[in-house]
């Protein structure tokens, strides 16, 4: 209930009490891209994955680098960077992300695992035009 009464609370200078777990969120965003990292690298031969999952370590690091400006900006007090809003935004696009990814890795990693797969009988080279 504080976290909704402090999100839509109309006077400006409500105190913020959320810096801990806003941290720890911005640790492991950018633990966890260090992790989906080492994730890729280790599914070589999963080209599906790969190409799937290639740019989520970047979205980690920078929404997580995000997260962390803006709590050191709200403690240092500055203004327009450690606004409210710019936290909404920073966590909308957190959650886009997420949604994004989930629903890719259910409906499309499936579908291109399959458009990757070659049997032997395709691999067959023969100096036939058609």
């Amino acid at each position: 209930m504080f976290i909704l009464d402090y999100l839509f609370r109309p006077i400006p200078g409500s105190p913020f009490n959320f810096y801990i777990p806003l941290l720890v969120l911005g640790i492991l965003l950018i633990a966890g891209g260090f992790v989906m990292i080492k994730l890729i690298r280790k599914r070589k031969d999963d080209r599906a994955f790969r190409k799937l999952m290639n740019n989520i370590p970047g979205k980690c690091f920078w929404i997580g680098v995000l997260i962390l400006l803006n709590i050191g900006a709200r403690h240092e007090r500055f203004p327009l960077v450690g606004s409210r809003f710019v936290m909404f935004l920073i966590l909308g696009y957190l959650l886009y992300v997420t949604v994004k990814l989930i629903r890719d890795y259910r409906k499309k990693l499936p579908l291109m695992r399959e458009q990757f797969k070659e049997s032997p009988m395709q691999k067959k080279y023969t100096t036939k035009k058609y």
